[in-house]
């Protein structure tokens, strides 16, 4: 139902008879935007009575569920809802008795359900004027209320009815699940063998350069070195820390000649003079044509 639609049992304001009923089974029940499933007496009588069997039912932008007199008994409401009834944006499920401040009782406004929600301003009432308030009974395993939403049964100056809110306990075994008795047999879902090293004809693969791969599946993997053959380690003089000797090779000085001072002079084959380190005799003739050998 959308946009006003109506479906009502209404008795006309100077009928004395009773208002008529109304059931309704369906799936999903939409009551939307100002949309109204109503029993009403304007009249003298007594409001008729509502039924809505359904698996879901919205009421949504001020969708009304209502049962109202003028002066009579108000009409009773009964939702039965397989999963779920959900309100929203000022929507309501109430019944009114005494619309012109007469006498008349508030109906009953009973709910079955698995789970509901009222949200936005939206209300379940049972109310009358000078009459008893109609009492409300609601069953469900969750009740979800929105802060400015609520459920009343109250009347202006008789006495007020009752609110009962009943919810479901969820069942321990509602959460499990049923093993099989049977034990999987796994035999054939694990591959005990290589598929490499089966009968069949073996695949091929070819790895090219340096690398960690094994030459055969069943061959464990071999870290190949990378480092070249630098020699034999020398060890450190940390190494030697234990207090082990440290021998060093011996090193052995070249020996210089040792000069001495000049004791003469002599002039050699070449017209050198040349001083020796003894001192040369003279001669009776002349000494500058005198050949000697130098020491060195």
């Amino acid at each position: 139902m959308d946009a006003a639609s109506l479906i009502a049992a209404i008795a006309q304001p100077n009928s004395v008879a009773n208002g008529g009923n109304i059931f309704i089974q369906t799936g999903n029940l939409q009551i939307l935007n100002g949309s109204e499933i109503s029993v009403s007496d304007l009249g003298a009588g007594d409001a008729g009575n509502l039924r809505i069997s359904a698996k879901e039912i919205l009421l949504s932008n001020q969708g009304r569920i209502s049962a109202q007199s003028a002066s009579g008994e108000g009409g009773n409401i009964q939702l039965e809802v397989q999963d779920l009834l959900l309100m929203r944006n000022r929507s309501d499920i109430s019944t009114t008795a005494g619309l012109a401040g007469s006498r008349g009782n508030g109906g009953n406004i009973s709910i079955q359900a698995q789970n509901i929600v009222a949200l936005d301003r939206s209300l379940i009432t049972a109310q009358a004027f000078e009459g008893q308030g109609g009492n409300i009974r609601v069953v469900a395993r969750g009740v979800f209320l929105s802060p400015d939403s609520f459920i009343s049964a109250s009347t202006q100056l008789g006495i007020a009815g009752t609110v009962e809110v009943n919810q479901l306990e969820q069942p321990p075994e509602a959460g499990l699940v049923a093993l099989p008795a049977t034990v999987e047999d796994i035999s054939g879902l694990v591959d005990p063998t290589c598929a490499g090293l089966r009968g069949r004809t073996p695949s091929e693969f070819y790895v090219t350069g340096r690398g960690g791969v094994p030459e055969s599946p069943d061959q464990p993997m071999v870290e190949h070195s990378l480092l070249q053959d630098l020699g034999t380690p020398v060890a450190t003089h940390e190494g030697n820390r234990a207090g082990r000797p440290i021998s060093f090779p011996s090193i052995t000085q070249p020996q210089s000649e040792q000069i001495v001072a000049a004791q003469g002079w002599v002039i050699n084959s070449q017209g050198n003079v040349v001083l020796t380190s003894t001192p040369y005799p003279a001669t009776d003739g002349n000494p500058w044509l005198t050949s000697v050998v130098c020491l060195h």
